[in-house]
């Protein structure tokens, strides 16, 4: 009965040393430096115990490693977009707009510009006569103005991507014939470039 209690006692103190270890210091291993080696617990004076063979090294889990070495530099992307714009302008004024169907165009007011992607505005005034004149920007669709004697404001704008560069134009008819031909005036045209046009 005196052997159990003994024991007991024994028992209860290695907790109390374990327990001591670990509330003190962490949660803590001895850790193998070789491999295919079992970790062990520390012994009761936190200490990692010696093998023939074996070496350990005690360390706490949990716990935050080092900071690790910075990486190498990644390779330089590819160049990115310009983030910049030109903008192209040109004026005209009192240009005779040619009259009747089937006729060539009258080039209103133009501007050139080098290779790129452009939007582009026109904008003035057309004056005449029991007019019905069709103007187009940049080979966009024709826009039709009808007036009698007054003179009507006109604004457009379009689009148009040139590979080569060239001249955007604003061009103008009349569909009416037989009376004085209808006149642009204060024209002015600007072709903006850009990076893309979705």
């Amino acid at each position: 009965m005196k052997r159990m209690v003994l024991a007991g006692v024994a028992l209860a103190a290695l907790f109390f040393a374990a327990g001591a270890v670990f509330a003190s210091n962490g949660v803590k291993e001895c850790v193998p430096k070789g491999t295919y080696q079992a970790i062990l617990t520390p012994d009761l004076k936190g200490g990692c115990p010696t093998k023939a063979g074996l070496s350990y090294k005690l360390e706490e889990l949990g716990k935050e490693g080092p900071e690790g070495k910075q990486g190498e530099q990644g390779k330089e992307g590819p160049p990115g977009p310009s983030g910049s714009s030109h903008g192209y302008s040109a004026t005209s004024s009192n240009v005779a707009i040619a009259e009747g169907k089937n006729l060539v165009p009258t080039p209103v007011v133009s501007v050139k510009v080098p290779p790129g992607k452009y939007m582009v505005w026109a904008s003035g005034n057309l004056k005449g006569h029991e007019a019905a004149v069709d103007c187009a920007l940049a080979g966009g669709p024709y826009v039709t103005y009808t007036f009698e004697e007054a003179r009507l404001p006109y604004a457009l704008n379009s689009t148009v991507s040139l590979p080569s560069g060239g001249e955007i134009a604003l061009l103008c008819e009349d569909e009416v014939s037989g009376h004085p031909a209808p006149e642009a005036e204060t024209n002015e045209i600007t072709a903006l470039k850009v990076d893309e046009i979705n």
